[in-house]
Parts: C-alpha cells; structure tokens; sequence
C-alpha cells in the first residue's frame, strides 16, 4: 500500500517524502531504497539543514545530520535507517522525520507509516485439556494432544522440546508451511514416587528464525481412593422365619468413581454383590437375614475397594430372635354412598398385636392407601388412609378388601368396606343444528345446550370454539336445568372453502362433556355461477351496417348477484344493459351491438362479452366476420357450395358409366379454365376466411 505525499513548503525550503507508507517483516530495515526524502533551498543564502529521526521504543533509526544547499539548490537525503525490532508484534508504527533550517530555525515534520507484517509466526497450544488427573494407586500414561500452527508467511523448521524427562513427544523436528497447523502427542510417564501438581512446559524454537513459542500443561497426581462402611442398625430383633433387613452405607471418600464388592454368609442375602459410588457419595444396601431359630446371632459384613484390593473394611451385625406375631385391622366407616366423579377418604387402623416390631404391608382391592407399608411397635397402632377415585367407576355396589399382611407373610388381617356408586353429577352438551352449510359473507346461527342432569348443583366452564369463535363463560346449574347459548357466525368474503368445526366443551370438578358441529363453506363457484347465452356465437356484418346478438343471463348460483356487464373486442360494438341484478334461478336479457363504420378493414374479428361480480367474473367469446358487400359474400358462398355439388355429379358419373370422358351430364359444358380458375381464387379465399374464422369461435 502507497500513500504520496505532498510538499511541505516553509518560507526558507521545501521538504519532499515518498511513500509515506511502507509494509516490512519484523527485523527488516526500511532505508532510501524504500523511501525517497528530498529536500531543497528556497532561500537567497545558502543554508544547512539538520535532521531527527524518532521511532518506536527499541527500533533501530539512523539518519544524516545534516545537509548543507546553495540557494535553489535540491539534494536527496539518502543516509538514513529505521529498523523494527525482532519481536515487534504486528501493526502499524509511526516515524516522524523533522528538518530545522540552520538559517531561519524554522522546522518541518513528516509521518511516516510503517507496517509491521506477520512474517515468522508460531502458535503451539493444547487442543484437548491442558489439565489432567492421576491417581497414585492406579500411575500409568497419559496423552496431550497439542496443535502446532504456523501464523508466518514463511517455512519454518522448528525444534520441539520438554522440560521432563518423563515426558515423550510424538515429533522432535517439524517442518511446517505457511498456514499448516499439525498435531503433536504429549504422552506423560511419571515416576511412582511422584505426587502433586506438576506444570510442564513445550517449547517449540524455529531452526531458521527468531520465531519462538512456550505451552504449559499441568498433571496433577494424587491419592484417589478411601471410602468408609457403617451400619444403619447393628443390632435388631427379629422373629422366626421373618425377614430383617440390615442397612450398609457405603461412602466413597476418595477422588475418583470406585466399585465395592460384599462378603456376608451364605444366610445373608444382600441386594447388592457389588456396588458402584462416585466420589464423596454414598450408597446404601440391604441385607436381608431370614432366621430359623430364636436366640442370638451374628455375622461379619467385609467390604473390598477393586480400585485398591488392599483396602478394606469389615463391620459386625447381631440379631435377637424370638416368636412374634399378630396384628389387627379395622376400616372406618365400613359402607357408604359415594358419588361418581368425586373420590372418597376412608380410615384405616391397624394395631400390632405381636411382641415385637413388625413391619406390616398394606394392599386394597380398589382405590389407593396413602401409605403401603407401616413399621409398628408391639401394641402400637398406626392409621392409614383409603382413597377411592370413582371417576371411572360405573354406577353400582363394590366391596372393598383391604389386606394388612405381617413381614413374615403368614399372619394377615382383612377389612371390608362396602360402597354405592351413584351418579351425582352428570351432564350434556348439544349443538343445534351440527351441520350447516353457507357461502362466504352469509350468516349462519347456531345454539348450544347444556343441561344438568346430575343429583346436585354444579358449576361449568363452557367454552365454545371456531374459526371465528372463541367463547368462554361460567354456568351455574340446578340438577335438571338447561341453558342454551346463540351464536352467530360469518365467515368474510375471502374465507377459504372448505369444513370448519364447531367445538364446544363443557368442564366442571366433577364431569366434563363436548359436542362438535360443522360449518361447511361452500366454495365461491358453487355460491355465485352465471349461465350465458348469445342468441348466436358468429355473425357475418357489411361495413356500414349493423346487427344485434340477443345474450340470456341465468344466474345458476344460489346467491343473489349484481354483475356490470361491459365488452372488449372492436371499439364499434356494445352490450346495454351494463347492470344487470339476478336473483338465484332468475334470468335477464342484454343486447350485444355490431356497428362496424365506413373505413373499418374486412376480415374476422373477436369481441368479448364480460360480466364481473363482486365475487368473479365470467365471459364469453364471439366472432365477427366483417365483409364489404354481403350479397357477393353470401353468392360467393353458394357458387362454392353449387361446385362441390357438380364435382359430386361426376364423381357418381364416374362410378356409373364405364366410358366417362369427362362431360357433365345433364348440363351445358362450360370452359374448362374458367372453372378452374374461379374454383381456385374463390375457394382460397373462403379457406382463409373459414381458418380465420373457426378459429376465433374457439
């Protein structure tokens, strides 16, 4: 990039740079080959002039002292030097050059730009995680996976290395292009001995340039695995042949995920072998004693870590055996009324009669108990609760059983509850009428019914949804009341033809019912259609004359509709009236002008007729044949006519006789060429006319 300069005029010399702009690498210098400086005397004596030269911080700038000029003398300043330093980051720098006159002391300044480009540039960085974990118990290798890039212009060749000797580089010498980035594997080995963070750093030094760049990772080592084991309950009582559960916690203390196996005897059923826990959780797991006689027992649960096979904990459990059982259920109330769609609360007791701690599951035939399973203490008794949803029940009597079942599963109680489902809250919905067929811009009327039929008072939310409905409104109703709601709805003109559904939905504590309807739309061509009819769709017209089409409107839809009926086509003809208002079934006339005038040319032409509503339009297309002289059109078409008839005597002539010699029978033998000639000019003209024609009739 060039940027000129322009003089810079003192009273006493005139200063000249050229470029002012100039782009190098990094430890290049800039010198008179780069840029030109002049400077000149404009002053009546002669003259020394001296020169500075300031530049960025640590560059390298040399420049002539002085320059000593005649009058009008011009010399070049071509001592001069001005280099970045080698590790100048790029950008643009600004040199200021200034010149002082030895005579007058004036002084004048000039900026000189100085980009300093991305030449020799090397990026190594860590592409995955600069920071990675081991743990002692388990040392073994690890992999970084590093990037090397080369951001310069040039070829680099450059030299890897590591400041641990337990680390291995995938690569010791690259050679890379300008652009290329490639993958370099820091595979990591410590010593055994070796423990905490530990920062390691790659250095990557070009072999050919200043270029030079250092990455850091870090490994940290450490102690990953403990963990602790207790007991929930290291001692229980238990009952003959009735499961007891021990719960074990296992709490991982350690830094990394560890898997835990379990040792018990073979009484002892624990829920899980081996156990899985992240660190600084914990797990717990049951196990589940089954004992065969009374009296005191005990055992040793030894947990192992898989991580470390040399830790270990070993934790002692006991139980007190004895004969216990009993229990006793009783529900309240024991019968009851309940209404469908609503739910019903029964309480439950359950008292154990044993001696000892029992651990009491709970199962019901119908509806859901707030609590499953109960553990209750020898003479306590502990209440649940039986709620029965009759939403889905049909109408009717139910007995209930509920079932409380002792731990050792033969002691069991049952209470039963007996229930009358009976509809309390009912209702219906009705749309009147559910199907209705209208056309865009018409009104169709609709009413919505809901009727209570339930034994009690209730409240609804009635929502009544369309296209062009959105209705919602509360209800309040008697048992056996009814309310309707009218509604109105018009579809706009542009509504899209087709089925709309009328939905409405009506919801309350306790029921809910829907009715739909549907709005048909009809589509415009079925609504709004027009049936027209000229008296005649050709018509043959001499210049100077006139004749008139008599045109039937039918209006076949079933909307009334106004039309304004107009004509394209030669602007000499014209359709009156141009209004016309049918309605469905009923039909009008209109008259359709042709009027050609002196000068109009001969030949077919087409007009139009068009009759527009608001909600289409319709047309229909006539030929005119406009012909000079109509008796010479019309004896033109009979001699034509009268020649295919004698060409049809010979042809039967030919049939019949054996020696034809070409006379026609019955008649005077005209000359030949005359025939032929008027048989050819006339039948030419008529099959011009005829294309032209039948093709505008179509």
């Amino acid at each position: 990039m060039l940027l000129f300069s322009y003089p810079v005029n003192a009273s006493s010399f005139e200063f000249h740079v050229f470029p002012t702009y100039v782009s190098v690498c990094p430890c290049t210098a800039v010198t008179p080959q780069d840029i030109q400086m002049s400077i000149k005397n404009l002053y009546q004596y002669p003259d020394t002039y001296t020169f500075t030269l300031q530049a960025p911080s640590g560059w390298v700038s040399q420049i002539q002292l002085d320059a000593a000029l005649d009058p009008g003398e011009e010399k070049a300043v071509d001592l001069f030097l001005v280099q970045p330093v080698c590790n100048t980051p790029p950008g643009t720098y600004t040199v200021t050059v200034t010149v002082t006159s030895g005579m007058t002391g004036e002084k004048e300044s000039r900026d000189i730009v100085i980009e300093v480009l991305n030449c020799y540039d090397v990026d190594l960085y860590v592409s995955g995680p600069y920071r990675q974990e081991m743990c002692s118990e388990t040392m073994t290798s690890l992999v970084y996976n590093m990037n090397i890039a080369n951001n310069g212009k040039y070829v680099e060749e450059l030299e890897l290395s590591a400041d641990k000797e337990w680390v291995t580089l995938s690569q010791r010498d690259v050679v890379i292009a300008p652009g290329e980035i490639k993958d370099i594997d820091v595979t990591v080995t410590p010593p055994e001995n070796l423990r905490g963070v530990q920062k390691i750093y790659i250095t990557a030094r070009s072999k050919t340039s200043y270029v030079t760049d250092v990455e850091e990772i870090e490994l940290v080592i450490k102690d990953c695995y403990n963990f602790d084991a207790q007991l929930v309950q290291k001692e229980v009582s238990a009952c003959v042949k009735e499961p007891v559960t021990f719960n074990l916690i296992l709490t991982n203390n350690g830094l990394e995920n560890d898997s835990y196996t379990i040792f018990v005897p073979d009484w002892v059923i624990p829920s899980q072998q081996t156990v899985d826990v992240p660190p600084n959780q914990a797990r717990e797991i049951e196990l589940t004693v089954i004992p065969e006689q009374k009296g005191k027992l005990g055992f040793d649960i030894s947990i192992y870590s898989s991580s470390d096979p040399q830790m270990s904990k070993t934790v002692h459990a006991s139980l007190d055996v004895s004969e216990c059982r009993g229990l006793a259920i009783i529900a309240s109330p024991v019968s009851k009324d309940v209404c469908k769609d609503t739910t019903e609360t029964f309480e439950v007791s359950v008292k154990n009669t044993g001696s000892l701690e029992d651990k009491i599951t709970l199962t019901t035939t119908l509806g859901t108990l707030d609590k499953e399973s109960l553990i209750i203490e020898p003479g306590e008794t502990k209440t649940v609760y039986l709620t029965v949803d009759a939403h889905d029940l049909e109408e009717g009597n139910y007995s209930i059983i509920v079932k409380a079942t002792s731990s050792n599963k033969d002691v069991f109680d049952e209470a039963e509850i007996d229930i009358k489902v009976i509809n309390c809250y009912d209702a219906s919905l009705q749309i009147i009428p559910e199907r209705s067929e209208i056309c865009s811009c018409s009104t169709t009327n609709y009413e919505v019914v809901l009727t209570n039929k339930g034994e009690l008072r209730d409240t609804y939310t009635l929502r009544v949804m369309n296209y062009y409905l959105n209705y919602t409104r509360q209800v309040e109703l008697s048992p056996g009341e009814s309310k309707g709601f009218n509604f109105t709805i018009t579809p706009p003109m542009g509504a899209q033809p087709g089925e709309y559904s009328l939905d409405a939905y009506a919801t309350s504590e306790h029921t809910s019912v829907e009715a739909h309807a549907v709005l048909v739309l009809k589509p415009a061509e079925e609504c709004y259609k027009l049936d027209m009819k000229p008296s005649k769709e050709s018509v043959v017209v001499e210049i100077c004359n006139a004749t008139t089409i008599e045109v039937t409107l039918r209006n076949t839809g079933e909307k009334e509709t106004a039309y304004n009926l107009s004509v394209s086509g030669p602007e000499w003809v014209s359709i009156e009236p141009n209004f016309i208002e049918l309605q469905p079934g009923e039909e009008g006339i209109a008259y359709f002008y042709v009027t050609p005038p002196l000068g109009v040319e001969t030949g077919a032409y087409t007009a139009s007729i068009h009759a527009e509503s608001f909600h289409g339009s319709f047309h229909k297309n006539l030929a005119i044949l406009v012909v000079s002289n109509i008796t010479e059109y019309e004896e033109s078409i009979s001699e034509i006519n009268k020649t295919e008839k004698e060409e049809e005597g010979v042809k039967l002539n030919a049939t019949i006789g054996e020696n034809i010699t070409g006379l026609l029978v019955g008649e005077e033998q005209k000359p030949t060429w005359k025939l032929i000639a008027i048989a050819v000019i006339t039948l030419t003209i008529i099959a011009i006319l005829l294309v032209r024609f039948v093709f505008l009739v179509r």
